[in-house]
């Protein structure tokens, strides 16, 4: 009995002791904003030291401040940015470089979770303990529309002559104003990378581009038309040149077979089952291979469509096949059955399965049409009855949705987990006014924010501490962070 009520008098101290801590306010963990000088890799206390520091010991004088916030995540996150990763596992930086109006860009690098300025010349396979440059640098460059010289965030030359699409490149940010998507873009979800294949404004009723032969992950096929050849049968219907059509009627003098001229198969197949029926290729595509439309809301579209490919050799049958000995004849179609779309539409590319996903041996097309209606929305993600669904665990249930405004398809982030990115096709620039947050870029781990960073005068600077202390002017774009 003794023994039963000092335990049970234990467990009811244990539980005021819980009340009470829960009672009592909670406290978060502030972290301070750190300010560095990006020349000389300084630490100062706030953005007017820094700036004094720059003037005086760099000897700037009037030259533009650019600030670049860094958020660098631990190893081993396979080159995505968790936006839910532990503040244990964050490094937070705040580098202010100086813009001289002459002189070579700026690059970037990360030595382990540190972001520093890469050094002049481009040798950093010399330097000791640079882990890996972040192919992303700060130009000053003149405009001629307008005759004057602004700052641009771009790729490094190496990185754009390259033309590499992987995760450890620069990659553009989509903020909550949205991207506007151009044909040739590649949309970064997750582990999936998306192609804008298509966009098509204006125009007749026409049939999207839904063949990817020309793509480089495709194998190039040959499609040449064959001689007279006694001994080429189809490896469909194991027919010749002069048997007769699918209904066992024979055919007429003059009249041409329903099977239609004996062809290369558009495939890499070779030997005996390298020949095809033009006709009986046409109606077994008709047969094996459809569109389907995904989009729940009455007049709007949302096509998908797998492209048909061999099943011998696994690779993409093109879109039409063309007579190399009638070169004046007008191609063939070989998909028969594809639908006529109204523009505008996108056409957007998934890429093929690897591995043991077989889901998409050849990708997928997509192809969205608002037809009219102005709250269509094409939703990408993870979660069942999503228009394009990407079945991966790095990417959210509903990860970005796409919507036609102002005569532009425009791409936005859905507040996704590992974030929507575009692989940018030129230099962005920094202080657009169409864009209401700050430049945002991300290579591998590492999240880049630029922006303009404009000191104020003593008075308003008193002025406006003793109105609000928590504001901070970063010029044409505004940047407040508060990290807890």
């Amino acid at each position: 009995l003794k023994a039963t009520l000092a335990t049970q008098s234990l467990a009811h101290a244990n539980m005021a002791a819980q009340l009470q801590q829960l009672q009592q306010p909670l406290l978060l963990p502030i972290r301070p904003r750190v300010w560095q000088c990006g020349v000389c890799n300084v630490v100062l206390s706030g953005e007017r030291e820094v700036a004094q520091h720059i003037q005086q010991r760099h000897g700037t004088g009037d030259q533009r401040l650019v600030r670049i916030s860094a958020v660098t995540l631990q190893p081993n996150r396979h080159g995505l940015f968790d936006r839910e990763a532990p503040l244990d596992q964050q490094h937070h930086q705040s580098l202010v470089v100086p813009m001289p109006p002459t002189g070579p860009a700026y690059q970037f690098v990360r030595i382990g979770t540190e972001v520093r300025l890469a050094p002049h010349g481009g040798r950093l396979h010399h330097q000791p303990g640079i882990s890996s440059p972040l192919h992303t640098q700060l130009t000053l460059r003149r405009r001629p529309s307008v005759g004057e010289e602004d700052l641009f965030v771009e790729r490094t030359p190496v990185s754009a002559s390259r033309a590499s699409a992987s995760r450890r490149v620069m990659w553009l940010g989509v903020g909550e104003g949205g991207h506007r998507l151009k044909e040739g873009e590649l949309i970064k979800l997750g582990s999936f990378t998306l192609a804008v294949r298509q966009v098509c404004l204006d125009g007749p009723p026409q049939v999207p581009r839904f063949s990817s032969n020309s793509d480089p992950e495709t194998v190039p096929v040959r499609s040449e038309a064959l001689g007279m050849d006694s001994g080429a049968t189809c490896r469909i219907c194991l027919g010749g040149s002069g048997t007769p059509s699918y209904n066992g009627t024979p055919k007429v003098d003059g009249e041409e077979d329903e099977e239609g001229p004996l062809i290369f198969a558009p495939c890499l197949c070779r030997g005996n089952v390298q020949r095809i029926h033009l006709g009986c290729l046409r109606q077994w595509l008709r047969v094996r291979y459809s569109v389907e439309n995904r989009m729940e809301q009455a007049g709007a579209l949302a096509l998908s469509f797998k492209p048909p490919g061999c099943e011998i050799c696994r690779t993409e049958f093109p879109a039409t096949f063309q007579d190399t000995t009638k070169p004046d004849s007008e191609p063939v179609l070989l998909l028969t059955n594809l639908p006529l779309v109204t523009p505008p539409f996108i056409v957007l590319a998934v890429p093929k399965s690897h591995g043991d996903d077989r889901e998409r041996p050849h990708g997928e097309r997509c192809v969205f049409s608002p037809g009219g209606i102005a709250d269509a929305v094409l939703k990408i993600g993870r979660q069942r009855g999503t228009e394009l669904r990407l079945n991966d665990t790095s990417v959210s249930r509903v990860h970005a949705k796409i919507e036609f405004e102002n005569g532009a398809f425009v791409l936005r982030d859905n507040d996704a987990r590992f974030r929507t990115l575009v692989l940018p096709s030129g230099p962005e620039r920094l202080g657009n006014k169409e864009r209401a947050q700050p430049l945002c870029v991300q290579a591998g781990r590492t999240l880049l924010e630029f922006a303009l960073l404009e000191i104020q005068s003593d008075d308003e600077g008193e002025a406006g501490e003793a109105a609000n202390p928590m504001v901070v002017d970063a010029g044409e774009n505004l940047a407040v962070e508060v990290l807890a």
